[in-house]
């Protein structure tokens, strides 16, 4: 077929682009006086990479 001819990202690269364009979206969208959020966001990335078994 005409999509399996052409290269295309695998799907673990794609998630992963995803995952760190969410990282940085959420970082820059917290404030300096807000370090708490910033700390749960990681402790809930760092987990649920545990579960995806990515990065």
């Amino acid at each position: 077929s005409a999509i399996a001819s052409t290269p295309h990202p695998s799907w673990r690269r794609i998630c992963k682009t995803l995952i760190k364009n969410d990282f940085w979206c959420r970082t820059l969208s917290f404030s300096p006086n807000k370090p708490r959020h910033y700390e749960r966001y990681l402790q809930r990335m760092k987990e649920r990479r545990k579960e995806w078994g990515t990065l």
